[in-house]
């Protein structure tokens, strides 16, 4: 028996002494070939590669070797390569003088030249800048990257069923790579707009001090020092609008004011609860008064709708609003410096071209514009044809008879619809339905019960209230609300 016991434990030794622990202890990863491993950082994301770099001395000596090969890798999975220059132009734009004119120029220009080069070639790397890349340049890249995608995402689901009703069609709820283009191309165009000339509007609206005025008279030399000069209008008309299409403005009209609408349901609730804006007399339903100051409130880019979305607390609301406010929101006054005034520019001041173009059998060949991409904004396309339907008449691409066409996105979407005068009829049909926020015989009472409401709330304010005020019942219909409206025609 005992030597039976023996014999199972000299077994178990045996077994025990493998070949495996003759073998070095070397982590099996050092034996992998620095490509392969510079190849594993190229598919990350800039968030995990700056953890991965630090958490082995491996990845660190790898991408300290590869860096820009591993960085060019990363930008080239994120964005398609048509939109590098734009993309690194939107960086860049963060930084610049916005004073410099020739800066800007030089830098909108540089957009032209690349965007030709990566559209016709079939390299993606040419779209990336002859610059170094750091790591700290991608982070950002990918950062408003993401929050582009988000919105392509949000808008599409939104706009497809109200372009299938409005137009009668069945198109699928799923894009074509056209189609996604087109949309993170006007994202893109609205946050470069933002970095170069929504913080000189922010600049100069904190220089007037909009958000104090003691007087009528210091209320308008605020605004005079707010508003462009012509020379400045000219400026920014030539170099970011007239070089795209007419549609591809459109196109920035459409997300311009998607996000007006997202802004609006945050900005809404704020105003038409908040104790403080209440005893500021903040507006909400008067669009001649509230319009521009929400409208204000978007030169400060993508990052102020997209935490807003993100978050879900109505203090955070209003103090991102109120954060992002230099423009005087609840101080009554008219702030007139906004994208909106450059877009309709950007038509009205060539109003000639359009008139002559209609009478032109190559309408709208003459309005495509040197920045214009071949094969995405060609004139025989469903979005150029369908622009000239809806614009013709007018000379403003915010013609605000034109709002739920540019609610259903019109001119993102590839296809057919119809003929010209069939498509012509659908859209005067939907043109005075809506006007996106409120109908207008709900204006007159909701004003009524927005003046109460300002005057319990001031009380409030006065004898030391504040938060959020529950006195009032009723629900104001913003753009969030009219999502599951019936259109009709009308």
């Amino acid at each position: 028996m005992l030597s039976a016991m023996r014999s199972r434990q000299k077994l178990c030794h045996l077994r025990s002494a493998s070949p495996v622990e003759n073998l070095p202890r070397v982590p099996p990863i050092y034996g992998l070939p620095t490509e392969i491993v510079a190849h594993i950082l190229g598919c990350l994301d800039s968030r995990s590669l700056l953890s991965t770099i630090l958490a082995h001395p491996l990845f660190h000596a790898t991408f300290q070797t590869f860096q820009q090969h591993v960085l060019k890798e990363i930008l080239l999975r994120l964005v398609p390569p048509q939109l590098l220059p734009l993309a690194f132009a939107t960086y860049e734009a963060e930084s610049i003088d916005y004073s410099d004119w020739n800066s800007i120029r030089r830098l909108l220009d540089r957009v032209h030249v690349r965007q030709d080069q990566a559209v016709s070639s079939p390299s993606p790397a040419l779209g990336l800048p002859p610059l170094p890349l750091t790591h700290r340049m991608v982070a950002a890249i990918e950062r408003i990257h993401r929050m582009i995608e988000y919105f392509t995402h949000d808008l599409t689901q939104r706009a497809i069923p109200r372009f299938n009703y409005i137009f009668e069609t069945t198109r699928p709820a799923t894009i074509s790579p056209s189609e996604e283009l087109r949309i993170l191309r006007a994202f893109y165009r609205f946050q470069l707009y933002c970095n170069i000339f929504g913080r000189k509007a922010i600049e100069s609206a904190g220089q007037a001090n909009l958000t104090a005025p003691r007087t009528k008279d210091e209320v308008w030399a605020s605004v005079t020092l707010s508003s462009k000069s012509p020379e400045d209008m000219l400026r920014e008309l030539e170099t970011f609008f007239w070089p795209w299409p007419r549609w591809a403005n459109e196109q920035l009209a459409c997300v311009f004011e998607y996000l007006e609408a997202v802004i609006s349901v945050f900005f809404d609730d704020v105003a038409a609860h908040d104790v403080e804006w209440g005893w500021r007399k903040v507006d909400w339903v008067e669009p001649n008064i509230a319009t521009p100051h929400r409208r204000f409130l978007l030169f400060n880019g993508l990052g102020l709708p997209y935490r807003l979305r993100h978050s879900d607390e109505f203090e955070i609301w209003k103090s991102l609003l109120d954060s992002a406010d230099v423009g005087g929101t609840g101080t009554g006054k008219e702030c007139i410096v906004t994208m909106a005034s450059s877009l309709t520019e950007s038509v009205a001041g060539r109003n000639s071209l359009i008139r002559l173009g209609l009478y032109n059998i190559n309408y709208p060949r003459g309005l495509e514009g040197q920045a214009s991409w071949k094969g995405i904004d060609d004139a025989e396309t469903l979005p150029a044809q369908l622009w000239k339907v809806a614009n013709g008449p007018y000379g403003s691409v915010l013609d605000r008879t034109n709002l739920l066409v540019r609610d259903a996105g019109y001119v993102f979407w590839d296809g057919y619809v119809g003929e010209a005068a069939e498509v012509m009829e659908r859209v005067e049909n939907c043109s005075w339905t809506f006007n996106g926020r409120l109908f207008p015989h709900e204006i007159p009472k909701l004003r009524q019960v927005m003046r109460r409401s300002w005057e319990k709330r001031s009380k409030i304010w006065l004898e030391g209230g504040r938060g959020y005020w529950v006195d009032d019942p009723v629900r104001i219909p913003s753009p969030k609300d009219s999502v599951g409206l019936t259109i009709t025609d009308g």
